[in-house]
């Protein structure tokens, strides 16, 4: 599978208002309705802000998600993405859409980047932990997870502890935070 990241442009506009209405996606997202004139917008602003980047990721040409880096201030930013394509998913294109924002985030020259997500998202909790991010606050639901840029993939940083790999009723454990896992993974 060939992946890129590219601007995000006209072509992911239409897709990515449909894949962020989807019930689930918008779900793991935490996101209200799009609509079309609300989303256009949001796009004619997103080439003004400085503390927002944000790139298409295609697979042979065709749309497949979105991810990005908002809220920059100093040398943090904090990181987002969805793979809006189901049929993309559990291929692996997490793995390479994280190391794609990493890669991002040094070209911008951030230093860490922090990103939050749903405790009940758990593929996406422990691909975060699998990319060295920690658990650094709870707010609303959501976990809020930090990565220093200069902790290499595969290390486990030392803060961190215990196995994160989550099945039907095994735990996410990290900083004295727990979560039951659900049977439907």
């Amino acid at each position: 599978m060939n992946l890129l990241a590219t601007n995000y442009n006209e072509m992911f506009l239409d897709v990515s208002r449909k894949w962020l209405n989807d019930p689930e996606i918008r779900h793991f997202m935490n996101t209200r309705y799009v609509s079309k004139p609300g989303q256009r917008i949001w796009f004619e602003t997103i080439s003004n802000k400085k503390d927002y980047n944000i790139w298409g990721i295609t697979s042979e040409n065709i749309p497949i998600g979105v991810f990005g880096i908002k809220n920059i201030r100093g040398e943090e930013g904090e990181f987002w993405g969805y793979i809006g394509e189901k049929q993309y998913w559990g291929l692996g294109i997490g793995d390479w859409m994280v190391c794609a924002a990493e890669n991002k985030a040094n070209e911008l020259g951030l230093t860490s980047i922090r990103l939050r997500v749903l405790r009940d998202n758990y593929k996406a909790v422990n691909l975060y932990f699998k990319h060295c991010f920690k658990i650094i606050g709870l707010q609303k639901g959501k976990y809020v997870m930090k990565k220093d840029l200069h902790v290499a993939d595969g290390e486990v940083p030392k803060e961190s502890s215990g196995s994160y790999r989550t099945k039907p009723g095994r735990r996410i454990r990290a900083k004295g935070l727990q979560q039951r896992s659900s049977a439907n993974d």
